[in-house]
């Protein structure tokens, strides 16, 4: 837990070295359980699979979205982290290029930055152009399609009705508890043509604010993740106006986001039942290995770090999002090079062999990275703002190195991500990191610009880490401390996700950087 009061920087430094110290010993007994866990799982397992030869020419899509999930909720989901039926990719480095929810779906539905398909805050799902969107291109090629949950904030607009949106075979845009939706989802699987490859869009309205978990939950003691080192932030003083105008939190304000904190969790729970229901009910239908299973949130949310509670910023913890995707046939793996919202169409559409008309896209498809983890991957993010006053609009660019922003008023900032994950040290003004500052600032302009990024021509380190297929038991995965909640401790449901040499995302500052890649036996 994090000293809310404590007046200097430097003494979190301090305080962080020593977490440092114990977390490393940590992972190291960790990674230990991990390899042991992989040489067992490598000598159960029959022979490699190609998984670009094994997967179907036009397999099924079921995507899952969550609202506003950050990736510190991750442990929660049990059933997502048991990873079903192998061949699972875990990105640790996926990015909402507009972290909102109605500018991020439509980017998922387009493949396109938000100042490109109109949809520049929430309420103004009116602007997308329908007719050009993923479903009409699925569609086009005979998938079978459905919707069920949220589509765009104040659907239908202006609309009667009796409006369709176009490419949907079904279409139930609503705001219900996640096990109702879960069964909408369900029942359309139940009813899918036996003669037409399918498209789910199961799009929770969970767990968002103000989380509404179901009566089974409603009490559980339920994992909370611990504080990160930026949460209210004292010293603000290196940081753009609009967060140096943020007032610290109270106590009472954190009291209140504390239960909120816990219903959310709660409500993931129930979330991750929804998957493994779908999960359950693919392997029955025998669906299961001709069916890509996408799991993502819309963006991720601010729990206080830097003093902000919401999304819509363009640090980590409201850009970077949970994404995991199964391809059959493959193995349980890793991937740590930087992806983003706006590749999910291009992606889904190549796996698919639907042409994309209509758009030009600023999306990438990854399908390659996805059954070879060696392929080149060009890394580079364009992140944005478009609602609010000048010192809040952005536009920021991350790579693998560096995240950097310029704001409406002229305020810029730049992080080495390496050395400072949490983002508490502003070094754009940093003679040191001019070259940096300099490289950043052009590739922020090339993503605007439309500019290709430049084809890597060997794949980064770490790039195809194989994970177990099963988490590390016997006390190998260290369980967070619990978070006391109303005065009752609250004990974890789940464990950490396996730590793994390329996982660092998940306890970066107490490693202070990432930990060098070491070789893991596969699953």
């Amino acid at each position: 837990m994090i000293d809310d009061a404590n007046p200097s920087k430097e003494r979190a430094r301090s305080s962080m070295v020593v977490r440092a110290l114990f977390v490393t010993l940590l992972v190291a007994g960790v990674l230990l359980s991990a390899l042991i866990a992989g040489r067992d799982a490598t000598a159960d397992a029959g022979p490699a699979v190609d998984p670009a030869a094994a997967l179907s020419s036009r397999p099924n899509f079921v995507v899952i979205m969550t609202d506003d999930q950050d990736i510190d909720s991750l442990p929660v989901m049990r059933h997502l982290l048991s990873y079903v039926g192998g061949g699972w990719v875990r990105f640790t480095s996926a990015f909402a290029n507009d972290a909102k929810c109605c500018p991020s779906r439509a980017s998922f539905l387009t493949g396109q930055y938000s100042h490109h398909h109109g949809v520049v805050g929430n309420g103004k799902g009116d602007q997308l152009d329908d007719d050009h969107t993923l479903p009409v291109w699925l569609n086009d090629v005979g998938y079978h399609t459905g919707l069920f949950g949220k589509y765009l904030i104040g659907y239908p607009w202006a609309l009667p009705g009796s409006y369709q949106v176009p490419g949907w075979d079904v279409f139930m845009e609503n705001h219900r508890p996640v096990d109702n939706q879960t069964d909408q989802a369900l029942a359309f699987l139940d009813q899918a043509p036996a003669d037409a490859p399918f498209f789910l869009y199961l799009a929770y309205t969970a767990p968002h604010h103000e989380a509404q978990p179901p009566e089974r939950y409603r009490n559980e003691d339920v994992y909370l993740p611990p504080r990160r080192p930026n949460f209210n932030e004292v010293d603000v003083s290196d940081k753009p106006l609009w967060v140096r105008r943020l007032p610290l939190l109270s106590n009472a304000l954190i009291g209140k986001w504390d239960k909120e904190r816990a219903n959310s969790q709660r409500e993931l729970l129930a979330i991750d039942d929804g998957v493994l229901a779908i999960i359950n009910k693919l392997q029955a239908m025998g669906r299961m290995d001709d069916t890509i299973f996408i799991f993502v949130a819309d963006q991720g949310f601010s729990w206080g770090s830097h003093r902000w509670l919401y999304k819509n910023c363009p640090y980590v913890e409201c850009s970077s999002f949970p994404l995991f995707i199964r391809v059959p046939g493959g193995a349980n793996r890793v991937e740590t090079r930087l992806v983003s919202n706006v590749d999910l169409a291009p992606t889904i559409a190549e796996l698919a062999g639907a042409p994309i008309t209509g758009r030009v896209l600023d999306g990438r498809s990854f399908a390659a990275l996805l059954t070879d983890p060696g392929v080149p991957w060009a890394e580079g993010v364009l992140m944005e703002r478009h609602e609010g006053d000048p010192p809040s609009l952005f536009y920021a660019a991350q790579s693998n190195r560096y995240m950097y922003s310029e704001y409406g008023n002229g305020d810029k900032e730049l992080y080495d991500m390496i050395a400072d994950p949490y983002q508490m040290e502003n070094v754009v003004d940093d003679p040191a990191h001019a070259a940096a500052r300099a490289e950043m600032a052009a590739l922020l302009a090339g993503l605007l610009a439309g500019e290709p990024l430049p084809t890597p021509t060997a794949t980064p380190p770490g790039g195809a880490t194989p994970t177990p297929t099963v988490t590390p038991t016997g006390g190998g995965t260290p369980t967070p401390t619990a978070t006391s909640i109303g005065g009752a401790t609250a004990t974890p449901t789940a464990t950490l996700p396996p730590v793994t040499p390329n996982a660092w995302n998940y306890l970066p500052a107490l490693l202070g950087s990432r930990p060098t890649p070491v070789p893991t036996p596969a699953p």
